[in-house]
């Protein structure tokens, strides 16, 4: 038996873009050696999702596909994050990788976030996670450099 107190942690909601891949699958987010079915967003979800995450509202439709609730992620340390999908391969059933990230709890994020608005580091006009769209532009009523710290897309 481990005296060892248990890991601090903090639930995320988190959002993926998972739009490149066929939708009829059942995807899964492998976090801290457990798995977490992710459930497909529906009009209804991702109108309550950019309600509570206004960052999203930036983000088109089709780009935010699936999403997860009150998942415990460490909160003092950071993690890998992967998205799997079955897929059949010589008759056998495999995992394909969907997808990659990196947890960073929120701590360490509002740190960094402070360090940089220091500097004028962080002053972009457009957040770089929305640049792979193209299709906003900070006239667009985009609240130029003035992002969250952690947008959980």
């Amino acid at each position: 038996m481990s005296d060892a107190a248990p890991r601090a942690t903090e639930l995320r909601t988190l959002h993926f873009d998972l739009s490149h891949l066929e939708q009829e699958h059942e995807f899964t987010l492998h976090a801290c050696l457990k798995q977490h079915p992710l459930r497909r967003h529906t009009a209804e979800s991702l109108v309550r999702a950019r309600r509570t995450h206004p960052f999203l509202r930036w983000v088109p439709d089709r780009h935010v596909t699936h999403f997860i609730e009150d998942v415990a992620l460490p909160a003092d340390a950071v993690a890998l994050l992967h998205v799997t999908r079955p897929v059949e391969v010589d008759g056998n059933v495999a995992e394909q990788l969907a997808t990659m990230s990196i947890h960073i709890p929120h701590e360490g994020r509002r740190r960094v976030r402070e360090r940089a608005r220091g500097s004028g580091w962080d002053n972009w006009a457009l957040h770089p996670k929305l640049t792979r769209f193209r299709t906003f532009a900070a006239a667009d009523g985009l609240p130029a450099g003035d992002y969250p710290v952690d947008p959980q897309f």
